[in-house]
């Protein structure tokens, strides 16, 4: 694979760090409390088949599909003409499709192969194009590759997870990062850098696709249980994204929407879509009210400036991650997702 870093200094890496140095004394009470409620008041695991969901999921992925349209018919006009009434329209299409593909994956499972050419974060904006410190970088200025959406497929995460060159980040970083100019058509490498902005976009419609016909296949809804573990893994993810920085969708200023939209879903399905909430209150009452506060304070943080309480969301998603596991096996669940250590920053 060619090296598209080749700058005389390194590879460029964006290196995820803690958001935050130190843990305030009100949240490492607050985390000691939602680690002690574990086990506290549970009475004998209930069985799977007890489970019941009302969730269907037919509406949201009808509004994936026509996001995922909308994307690609607001990336084809900006390239037709490329002004800053088109960046707009494809900069607005594209959170409105991520955030659709948020809410949609909270509670069903994307097969990781396709989710992991969807919607892969961090990534590393140098494997994708020049920077002002390295304009040779990226594969818009290696010439001796192609710019196809195989092509793409071969380089994507090829010998590290960041070297990303598919999904929904590559066309953040080209529609929120990129200028206009950089797409007039004509001189190189805008030409390249609008062939790949064209392939990133068909290749994320294919994959939003086949990951839309697996779930339809799969009816109308995650069983319960299922939905739970999934559920788990996804507030599990947000614990490890509290802890990093830039943020994701960071670029685009969506980093609160998309932990809200995820933090909202999962209060949802936990309590209104499903009787899983409600079996927790009669199986586990104190770790059930503790969720749900858990969620509600999560809810409040990312409603407001969080600026100031990164620390404090990080240890309330972290007891969130914690408390699931534990409801999972609560309720049945077997084997839990591992979650990170909430006493590392």
């Amino acid at each position: 694979m060619a090296d598209h870093h080749s700058t005389g200094t390194g590879p460029l890496r964006i290196n995820p760090t803690p958001a935050w140095p130190w843990v305030h004394i009100r949240w490492v009470i607050i985390a000691l409390v939602v680690l002690a409620i574990a086990g506290c008041d549970q009475k004998p695991a209930v069985t799977p088949a007890n489970l019941t969901s009302t969730y269907d999921i037919t509406g949201e992925l009808l509004a994936m599909r026509q996001n995922a349209n909308a994307l690609g018919n607001a990336s084809a006009r900006f390239l037709a003409g490329p002004d800053q009434a088109s960046r707009e329209s494809l900069q607005k299409a594209w959170v409105a499709a991520h955030i659709a593909y948020l809410k949609l994956s909270t509670g069903n499972a994307v097969p990781p192969p396709l989710a992991a050419s969807i919607d892969p974060w961090p990534i590393e904006p140098g494997f994708i194009d020049t920077l002002p410190d390295y304009p040779d970088s990226g594969i818009v200025s290696d010439t001796t590759l192609s710019i196809t959406s195989a092509t793409l497929r071969e380089q994507h995460q090829f010998s590290d997870e960041v070297e990303v060159s598919l999904g929904f980040h590559v066309i953040e970083y080209f529609a929120f990062s990129r200028q206009v100019e950089d797409f007039l058509p004509g001189v190189e490498p805008n030409d390249r850098r609008r062939l790949m902005l064209a392939a990133v976009v068909a290749a994320l419609i294919q994959d939003l696709g086949d990951a839309l016909g697996i779930l339809e296949v799969a009816g109308s809804g995650p069983a319960p249980q299922a939905m739970l573990e999934t559920l788990q893994a996804n507030i599990a993810l947000m614990a490890r994204e509290t802890q990093m920085q830039p943020g994701h969708g960071q670029a685009s200023g969506t980093v609160n929407d998309g932990l809200l939209v995820r933090a909202q879903t999962t209060q949802s399905l936990l309590f209104e879509f499903s009787n899983i909430g409600r079996t927790l209150e009669a199986t586990s009452p104190r770790l059930a009210s503790d969720m749900r506060h858990n969620l509600q304070e999560i809810t409040g943080l990312l409603l407001q400036d969080i600026t100031r309480e990164t620390e404090g969301l990080r240890v309330l998603v972290t007891g969130l991650d914690f408390q699931l596991r534990e409801a999972a096996t609560v309720l049945g669940g077997g084997q839990s997702t591992p979650g990170p250590d909430p006493w590392q920053p």
